[in-house]
């Protein structure tokens, strides 16, 4: 039975666990009981790596930077891209430049895109090395999250072309999944709701004796009924974080969605809005199940901050 392994790279909060991670794990768990699922949230782990070289107050200063006020200036990005671009002094300036036009202190960008290199090269080798033969590796793409995801693919493959991975996020659509899949060694990116996609995949793995890369290429998929879906399972960052150096700053705060789409740009799309460019039609989950889901994880993880994914909220 082929295993499959979720993987979260920079920039999503530190604080709380990757909301796609949790449901895709719940999603292949309750499909098969007997499959190796893992999660390997390693933006948790890059924190670490932040908090190792600046302490407790600047980890939390460069994270924050970087992925919130920073985010739309590409500095994350950057941070990750040395496999794909040189990065040489003079473009370094011009992000200096950018950072400071913008009042956002972070130390010198050159140390953060060596300590991003470490980071990754140390990754793919203990990757590498844990991962079974023909495993399935899931990789999440959402905001900032693309490149940071690539420069871990590029060489785990390279060590590992047994394995199959798969990208899939809010950032893709049709046209980026076609450059991506062209560039990249990704043997499939999923453009819309992942959760029927991973279990689609799965089971085609299982079945087959010799799969060749990118037979697939692009999946697209149509939106998904959110009353089908299980409750996010958290276990994974949970038990990452209880081992994890940065515990000790870390207060969590749980993530979930009620539902995708937009209901309001059903009626009227709002001109400035780029969201929802795959599908628009808004689904949610039954209020019955958001309170039951709300409540079993705030008991079980003993969390009352809970922050909602959803672009828009149901009136109703």
């Amino acid at each position: 039975m082929t295993a499959v392994h979720l993987v979260s790279m920079p920039w999503p909060p530190p604080y709380t666990p990757s909301l796609p991670l949790a449901q895709l794990a719940a999603v292949v768990r309750r499909a098969d009981r007997k499959r190796t699922v893992a999660e390997h949230h390693l933006y948790l782990e890059w924190y670490e790596v932040l908090f190792t070289q600046y302490g407790d107050d600047g980890a939390r200063s460069v994270y924050s930077n970087v992925a919130d006020r920073g985010a739309y200036l590409g500095i994350g990005d950057y941070i990750f891209s040395s496999k794909f671009s040189a990065i040489t002094d003079s473009i370094t300036d011009v992000y200096a430049q950018l950072l400071h036009a913008a009042s956002i202190d972070l130390p010198a960008l050159g140390e953060l895109c060596r300590l991003a290199d470490q980071f990754v090269a140390s990754t793919a080798d203990r990757l590498a090395e844990d991962i079974p033969q023909g495993a399935v590796v899931g990789f999440s793409s959402t905001y900032t999250q693309t490149v940071a995801s690539l420069s871990l693919i590029e060489p785990l493959k390279e060590l590992r072309p047994d394995l199959h991975v798969v990208l899939g996020g809010y950032n893709m659509n049709e046209e980026r999944a076609s450059i991506l899949v062209r560039e990249h060694p990704i043997d499939r990116i999923v453009v819309g709701d992942g959760e029927d996609a991973i279990v689609t995949i799965l089971h085609e793995f299982d079945k087959a004796t010799s799969i060749t890369r990118r037979d697939q290429g692009i999946v697209q998929t149509p939106p998904i009924d959110m009353r089908k879906l299980p409750s996010p399972d958290f276990r994974g960052y949970f038990e990452v974080l209880e081992r994890s150096a940065v515990n000790h700053l870390i207060e969590p705060k749980l993530g979930y969605e009620i539902g995708r789409g937009c209901w309001w740009g059903e009626r009227r799309h709002c001109t400035f809005c780029g969201l929802n460019g795959e599908s628009m039609a808004y689904r949610k989950r039954d209020a019955h199940q958001v309170v039951t889901d709300l409540t079993q994880a705030i008991a079980e993880y003993r969390s009352l901050d809970v922050f909602f994914a959803d672009n828009i909220l149901d009136p109703d």
